[in-house]
C-alpha cells in the first residue's frame, strides 16, 4: 500500500491539533507524537483500501480541463451553444 497508492500524497505535511484544547491550531501534535501520527496514516490508508478509494488523486482541474487532458473539446474556443430542439 504505502507511499505507491498515495501519489502525489507523498510528501505532505500533516498538522494534527485538539482544536477544542487549542484554538489557534498553534499547536502541532504530529511534530509531538510522530508514532500517533503513524498509527493515525496507517489508519487512514486501511480504510481508504477497504472503500476503494485509492490511488488518490487531486487533479481535478487536469482531468476537467480537456486542453490539459489532451482529450477533443466538443466547444473548443466558443463561449456559447445554441441547441435546437425538434419535435
Amino acid at each position: 500500500m504505502g507511499c505507491r497508492q498515495l501519489g502525489f500524497l507523498t510528501n505532505l505535511h500533516l498538522h494534527v491539533s485538539v482544536r477544542e484544547a487549542h484554538f489557534s491550531e498553534a499547536n502541532d501534535l504530529a511534530a509531538q507524537n510522530p508514532a500517533k501520527l503513524k498509527e493515525l496514516q496507517d489508519l487512514f490508508m486501511k480504510e481508504a483500501a477497504k472503500n476503494h478509494v485509492l490511488p488518490i488523486d487531486d487533479r481535478r482541474a487536469e482531468r476537467l480541463n480537456p486542453t490539459i487532458a489532451g482529450r477533443p473539446d466538443l466547444m473548443g474556443a466558443r463561449t456559447s451553444l445554441t441547441v435546437i430542439r425538434e419535435w
